[in-house]
C-alpha cells in the first residue's frame, strides 16, 4: 500500500490546525466540551430554552458553530427535541436540535449562560 506523504502532512496539518482554533467538525461527537460546563442534555430528552431576553431569540444555526447560517430562532420557554449530538465547537457544547418544523444546531452555553434546560 503506498501511502501519499503529502496527503499525511495535509491531514495533520489540518487536525493541528483545527485544535489550535479550537474548532472541531460539526459532525463529530464528544462526550463533553472541555471548554464547557458540563452538559445536562442528552439524545432524545427535551429541552427549555431559557435565559432568552423578550423580543429575542436563541439563533438555530444551520451547523454546530455560530459562524454558520441561520435556520431561525426559538424564543424563551420554547421546549426542543434534541436530536443528535453533543457538538464541540468554538469551545461549547452544541445540540442539533427539532422546534416545531425547524431544525439546527444551537449551543447549550455560551459565555457562561446556560440557555438550554432538560425538561423534567
Amino acid at each position: 500500500m503506498k501511502i501519499s506523504c503529502l496527503g499525511v502532512i495535509s491531514t495533520i496539518f489540518l487536525l493541528v490546525f483545527a485544535s489550535l482554533i479550537g474548532e472541531t467538525s460539526p459532525k463529530q461527537h464528544f462526550s463533553y466540551c472541555p471548554d464547557s460546563s458540563p452538559s445536562t442534555i442528552s439524545v432524545g430528552m427535551t429541552a427549555y430554552v431559557v435565559h432568552v431576553s423578550e423580543g429575542s431569540f436563541l439563533p438555530l444555526y444551520s451547523e454546530a458553530y455560530a459562524t454558520g447560517g441561520t435556520n431561525g430562532g426559538v424564543a424563551n420557554g420554547a421546549v426542543l427535541t434534541i436530536a443528535d449530538g453533543p457538538y464541540c465547537s468554538q469551545g461549547t457544547t452544541w445540540w442539533k436540535v427539532r422546534s416545531g418544523n425547524l431544525t439546527g444546531y444551537v449551543y447549550e452555553t455560551k459565555d457562561g449562560v446556560r440557555y438550554l434546560s432538560p425538561t423534567k
